[in-house]
């Protein structure tokens, strides 16, 4: 079974190139264009991983993450976080949530994502030093 991601953004420009990268490495891709949607869509799916913008609309990004991780089958799901703002405090709130990885989405190609999620969706190696 292929591992299940979730794109959570609002911008049809960035979010479509990123599903079909994503489709042809033979993912199984789910999208929503806002933090409502995407809540929705995990209530009855749960992702192996969530590439997610931090500026959505009706909910964002950081209160998706912070509801993910108050929800016991979701608080394990691997996220990585999308943004076109270098602001601080909006990436610290969304690392203390704990996430596995950060995008620029203005300086990232889509190989460069590519190669992050095949990283991040590898199993975790438990093997003594």
């Amino acid at each position: 079974m292929s591992p299940i991601i979730l794109i959570v953004e609002d911008v049809a420009i960035v979010r479509r190139p990123i599903e079909i990268v994503l489709r042809r490495e033979g993912y199984e891709v789910l999208t929503a264009e806002n933090g409502r949607d995407a809540l929705e869509i995990m209530s009855t799916t749960t992702p192996d991983l969530v590439l997610l913008d931090l500026g959505l609309p009706i909910l964002s990004g950081l209160d998706v993450l912070e509801r993910m991780r108050a929800t016991e089958v979701l608080r394990s799901v691997r996220v990585i976080i999308m943004s076109a703002s270098n602001e601080s405090e909006p990436i610290e709130r969304a690392e203390r949530c704990g996430v596995q990885g950060r995008l620029v989405k203005t300086h990232f190609s889509l190989a460069e994502l590519r190669d992050v999620v095949r990283a991040t969706l590898q199993p975790q190696s438990h093997a003594a030093p």
